[in-house]
């Protein structure tokens, strides 16, 4: 496994952690995701920063506060105190966010078990109408198998995310 390979596991690994860090110091969701994207790709342009794998999380999270700080800078939005983040993370409209991001992480990590082509597939279906008779003629399957398929999903993405709920 080479360094690359390796950071990367370690950004999957910690990516609830380093997305938290990234919600706290942006002081929202959508930008907290424009940091992470932008870590990883750092990471593919430049695998070559990766200097060492003794201790990868720590790397990963410098890179996401790095990140995060240089997204505010360029915003002309000032980097929050401690005191300005523990205030954020105690309103309603922070947690709610939390909540969201929390929510979304456990559905991408459910979907992830999935198997790539029949990932993709019910990704097409839900998030821009693919019909189901196209993505079972890819699939290389019945229209009913994958209405099943996606069935089974949809039920076990709702117990996840009621799952969820229940332990806020």
């Amino acid at each position: 496994m080479t360094l690359l390979e390796k950071a990367l596991s370690a950004y999957q690994e910690h990516y609830a952690s380093l997305s938290a860090l990234a919600v706290s110091i942006t002081g929202n969701v959508q930008d907290a995701e424009d940091v992470m994207q932008a870590v990883l790709l750092r990471f593919l342009e430049y695998p070559e920063r990766i200097t060492s794998a003794r201790n990868l999380r720590s790397f990963l999270q410098i890179a996401v506060r790095n990140q995060a700080i240089d997204l505010l800078r360029k915003r002309g939005r000032s980097i929050p105190t401690e005191h300005e983040v523990l205030t954020q993370c105690n309103s309603p409209r922070a947690a709610s966010d939390f909540d969201e991001m929390l929510s979304a992480l456990a559905l991408r990590k459910h979907l992830a078990e999935l198997p790539a082509p029949l990932q993709e597939a019910f990704l097409q279906h839900v998030l821009y109408g693919a019909r189901i008779k196209d993505l079972a003629k890819e699939l290389g399957t019945t229209p009913n198998a994958v209405t099943q398929q996606f069935r089974r999903i949809k039920a076990k993405l709702r117990a996840v995310l009621t799952e969820e709920a229940s332990h806020f």
